[in-house]
């Protein structure tokens, strides 16, 4: 169950064999791949981008599903890391102010 308290890092690939760009990968069911990171805060010094991900890559759960955000085309193969990564309270802070600013981007 994610929660406030277990966010999640989706990086999302596309299937650039078959489609030559997201947009048209999102709307087949082969066309995108997620990775999902779970995240918890605690007191890291330094960012670095390899900590994003978790030291046993082998351990993860996998299936079809959707994007997490509108319009929600069932178009993933998501792969979810069971182990959780650490980051500090101020890169999470970094990541939300990324992804707000990301939004804001892409509505303008």
């Amino acid at each position: 169950i994610m929660t406030q308290l277990n966010p999640t890092l989706h990086v999302v690939h596309y299937n650039s064999e078959l489609y030559s760009n997201m947009s048209i990968a999102m709307t087949q069911k082969d066309g995108l791949a997620v990775l999902g990171i779970l995240i918890e805060k605690a007191l890291i010094p330094a960012f670095d981008v390899q900590s994003l991900l978790p030291k046993d890559l082998g351990r993860y759960y996998r299936y079809n599903g959707s994007l997490t955000t509108p319009p929600c085309y069932q178009s993933v193969f998501w792969t979810v890391f069971s182990e959780k990564v650490q980051i500090s309270k101020a890169q999470f802070k970094d990541l939300e102010n990324y992804e707000n600013d990301n939004k804001i981007n892409e509505s303008t």
